[in-house]
């Protein structure tokens, strides 16, 4: 199961703002877990429940790119969550072995980075936190916005998301119906058009998932 975790600051946020939370049972145990974020031991508890933050318009703030400590990522989210601080961390669940047991594991769809929302108030208690390595500026807010809208499209609807490298070339396509309808992203051959990529040209990063090339619709080249 994919998720994301997200803190809203004010009542009022633009429709590319709207992301999905995740209300999780937090792990009690060794303070040496290798992981700052919550394990579910399989078969114990049920599946975090999923709720939305509905977004009317108002003026946009600006988005921020922290570049974060190692494992620190979740670390970080509670602290700007206890600041007020709008940010976003997607999330991807993984199975992993702890003392024995095995267990379910959030872990970040990026790791070392999140996403701060806000004005240069908020990068500054951000950054007081000691937890990250730089606060990376985003010159085009527009574009990173489009690319976050179509990661939480994905997550919403329960995409498998898998690591991929970033495509120098190929189409921009849109799924025209379906569960993901409207999300758009990158085929890199329209012969074999059924894994669509996901990017985020900031960090240099990709993600990809499985989609039926029937359902989707070039937009144009790259």
């Amino acid at each position: 199961m994919l998720a994301a975790r997200v803190r809203r600051k004010s009542n009022s946020m633009r429709l590319w703002d709207l992301f999905l939370f995740v209300a999780r049972v937090p792990f009690v145990g060794s303070a040496n877990s290798p992981w700052e974020g919550e394990l579910t031991a399989l078969g114990t508890i049920e599946l975090p429940t999923t709720g939305r933050l509905f977004a009317p318009d108002h003026p946009p703030q600006l988005w921020h790119v922290l570049h974060v400590k190692s494992r620190q990522e979740k670390a970080l989210a509670g602290d700007l969550d206890r600041l007020g601080v709008n940010y976003f961390l997607p999330l991807v669940d993984k199975i992993s072995n702890y003392n024995g047991r095995r267990c379910q594991v959030s872990i970040p769809l990026f790791p070392g980075y999140m996403f701060l929302q806000g004005g240069r108030d908020e990068a500054i208690q951000a950054d007081r936190t000691k937890r990250l390595v730089r606060i990376i500026d985003v010159s085009n807010q527009d574009h990173l916005s489009w690319e976050f809208h179509n990661i939480r499209v994905a997550l919403e609807q329960g995409a498998e998301l898998a690591p991929h490298h970033l495509p120098q070339k190929g189409w921009k396509v849109s799924v025209r119906m379906g569960p993901f309808e409207g999300l758009q992203g990158i085929v890199e051959d329209r012969m074999s058009s059924n894994r669509l990529i996901l990017q985020v040209n900031l960090l240099g990063q990709a993600v990809s998932m499985e989609v039926d090339g029937d359902l989707l619709e070039v937009l144009s080249r790259i």
